[in-house]
């Protein structure tokens, strides 16, 4: 009966076409099916500028600091702490306070905000002699401005993918984040050895103001954020009252929250450490001048760049280790995604802990390299490069997966926590690290980092004994979502049976 009323039903075909279509849809584009590509677009240009920024600051710091604001080299693990400490300070801050906002205004305001401070910040850096009275407003500036860019970049891919598609397009924003960083090391960062490094930090910024222009006009289709009707609702119904709860009940969400803090603390320790390493390791041999040489100084022309000193060769040998660990993360945000979609890595939380294993080793291989221009480098570069990418892309996917679709309206905020975790990580890094780098330990920012990968490793496991079979908030709706499919499907197919029945029943 059920097969007859199939083939007798004019409509079936032209339904099955649609259905077909919706799968296509569902399966390649992986956006609500309210939504267009360009708010996509958008996201992963977001991606890619955001994370070239980040890198070009990082890797250009130990130049910044020894080239044109002249510190001394003994004591620019502690310096470049410092700076590191007011900017995620300035971070954790607004982190939770852009979080709240972009739930209330919605994410375009802020990112629009967020870029054009982020440009204030690159325009005002390289313009001082003093790093604690002009360097470190800058910092402060681009950390508010950065700090908006990236609390948005996970709420817009939760607001814009379908929860089947999270690993893929959290896997093209990882592809578009590598992209951004080769941009950012073997571009952005070259331009400092080709012309100088003031002059590079204008063209970014001048890059960066066009990109956030572009990042807008792409993003403004998306759809319109469920906003809290008052600022003062956003904080204690969002922050204080569902946050709580939500944690309390999916345990998942609070390792989704706290593995932002090994990721951020991966992603940032060799962008900044790896240039440091290479700066006094070159000064050290004598392959570099040291900052203020006498033959530099009386050399110098009077032009803008007058007190850079340009040590090329560890701009150069300094951006190859990055890039290679930047093409390694690029080619590796596709396997992991294809892993963790096809369930070959079976939940968010395997994922999670592949990448942690993959992070402790690379980060303790280190303790073997005595010289970082040997060759050696670049096989631990690899092996940096794939966990950091993995814990990006495997961390993103275990927070946006456990929001429910009910609480879609604080997911901004979560969105804030979830980066504010990552602040507390490069605290970690960069302020802690950067005093054990200063005492001539050079690999110890590295060591430190995969130490904290351990620590994560031995809470997962822990979450996973205790919690073994718990299922993340997109499998539950799904759940939820077939059966009643299931049902409403069986209660229509009675009703079409039913008079075919009576008629039966009266022969």
């Amino acid at each position: 009966l059920h097969m007859m009323m199939i083939k007798n039903n004019p409509n079936n075909n032209d339904k099955d076409q649609a259905d077909e279509k919706d799968d296509f849809a569902a399966r390649h584009m992986f956006t609500r099916k309210d939504v267009h590509i360009q708010p996509y677009l958008g996201v992963l240009l977001h991606a890619f500028a955001t994370i070239s920024f980040f890198v070009f600051i990082s890797a250009t710091q130990a130049f910044l600091l020894l080239d044109v604001y002249l510190i001394n080299p003994r004591t620019l693990g502690a310096v470049g702490g410092q700076l590191t400490l007011a900017d995620e300070i300035t971070s954790l801050t607004f982190l939770f306070v852009w979080g709240m906002i972009s739930d209330r205004l919605g994410r375009k305001r802020v990112i629009a905000i967020g870029y054009a401070l982020t440009t204030l910040g690159l325009f005002t850096m390289p313009l001082g002699t003093l790093w604690q009275q002009h360097l470190v407003p800058a910092r402060i500036c681009f950390a508010i401005g950065t700090s908006a860019l990236t609390v948005c970049l996970a709420a817009m891919i939760g607001d814009i993918v379908q929860p089947k598609g999270l690993p893929r397009a959290s896997a093209g924003a990882g592809l578009m984040s590598g992209v951004g960083a080769l941009v950012g090391v073997y571009g952005y960062l070259r331009l400092g050895s080709f012309t100088c490094l003031k002059t590079a930090y204008f063209v970014v910024g001048a890059i960066c103001a066009l990109l956030g222009l572009v990042v807008v006009l792409l993003y403004r289709n998306a759809p319109k954020v469920k906003q809290q009707s008052t600022a003062i609702k956003v904080l204690s119904v969002g922050l204080f009252q569902k946050v709580p709860k939500l944690i309390k009940q999916r345990p998942n969400l609070g390792l989704g929250l706290a593995s932002s803090y090994a990721a951020r603390s991966a992603s940032v320790v060799s962008s900044i450490f790896l240039s440091n390493w290479f700066a006094l390791y070159m000064q050290e041999s004598g392959e570099c001048p040291l900052p203020g040489d006498p033959s530099l100084i009386a050399n110098a022309t009077a032009t803008f760049c007058s007190l850079d000193t340009r040590c090329s060769a560890a701009v150069a040998a300094s951006s190859s280790a990055n890039g290679i660990l930047q093409v390694l993360a690029l080619i590796g945000a596709i396997p992991i995604a294809l892993a963790l979609e096809r369930k070959w890595l079976p939940t968010p939380r395997a994922g999670f802990l592949f990448a942690l294993t993959l992070g402790a080793i690379g980060y303790f291989a280190t303790l073997g390299i005595r010289n970082p221009h040997s060759s050696t480098i670049y096989g631990v570069a690899v092996l940096m490069g794939l966990a950091q990418i993995s814990l990006i892309i495997t961390s993103q996917v275990l927070l946006l997966t456990e929001i429910p679709a009910a609480c879609s309206d604080i997911r901004g905020t979560l969105t804030g926590l979830f980066s504010a975790t990552g602040s507390l990580g490069v605290i970690t890094i960069g302020y802690g690290g950067g005093a054990l780098f200063d005492t001539g330990f050079y690999q110890a920012p590295f060591m430190l980092t995969g130490i904290i990968c351990m620590v994560m490793i031995f809470l997962t496991l822990v979450l996973i004994k205790k919690h073994p079979h718990r299922e993340s908030a997109v499998d539950e709706e799904e759940d939820e979502s077939t059966a009643e499919e299931e049902e409403d499907d069986s209660s229509s197919n009675m009703k079409q049976i039913q008079p075919m029945m009576n008629e039966i029943k009266d022969d």
